[in-house]
């Protein structure tokens, strides 16, 4: 059954005001379709008198801005750490170059002959051989250098034996490839005063080419 149906079939409808008639068709058409009205909502809240002004809210102090923490330089620390790193690289250079020169034939043929030599060993005593050194971690240091190839060789070092102790100085050259080195200087200081000049006999030292 169509709403405008059942609004007709109603005798009175037209006689009432248009709300009433709202309402009683609403109600009228409910009741024919057996529909229940929603319920009601609930109650509004009581009303709310204040007698009295509202507390105020604490009020906090703004916090103050702090100092930046004052970061020192870290320029120091990279340069110490980088003086420690560079002198711990060049002690190992040097230590490493010295090595190479305490294996050179050369020094050992030197130290060979003074251990050989009866004047080094009559101002030096037995047992010659060369002086150890603290900073070089218990080894000898051999001063200068040679070189095979260009035909050089120029050291000195540090000897001692049981009755002192003293600086070797050697120093010879090769005019020409395949020819024998030339001693040039060979030569030992004592600590006590005593030079000795002119330690080789023959003249010549054979120096490996």
């Amino acid at each position: 059954m169509s709403l405008t149906r059942l609004i007709r079939n109603v005798p009175h409808f037209e006689r009432l005001s248009p709300t009433t008639r709202g309402l009683s068709s609403s109600q009228r058409i409910c009741a024919k379709l057996d529909l229940k009205p929603p319920p009601p909502g609930p109650p509004p809240p009581p009303p709310v008198t204040f007698d009295s002004p509202s507390k105020p809210r604490i009020v906090h102090d703004r916090p103050q801005p702090k100092d930046l923490p004052v970061i020192q330089s870290r320029a120091p620390a990279v340069i110490v750490l980088g003086i420690l790193g560079i002198s711990a690289w060049a002690g190992f250079i040097v230590y490493a170059t010295n090595q190479e020169r305490l294996a050179s034939s050369v020094v050992r043929q030197v130290l060979t002959q003074l251990k050989a030599s009866p004047e080094v060993g009559a101002v030096l005593g037995r047992s010659v051989g060369p002086e150890p050194t603290w900073w070089m971690l218990g080894q000898p240091y051999v001063d200068g250098g040679g070189m095979l190839t260009i035909g050089k060789v120029d050291i000195s070092m540090r000897v001692k034996g049981t009755n002192g102790a003293g600086t070797i100085y050697f120093t010879s050259i090769r005019k020409e490839k395949g020819q024998p080195f030339t001693i040039l200087r060979y030569k030992l200081i004592c600590d006590n005063g005593v030079v000795l000049d002119n330690l080789h006999q023959e003249g010549l030292v054979p120096v490996p080419a």
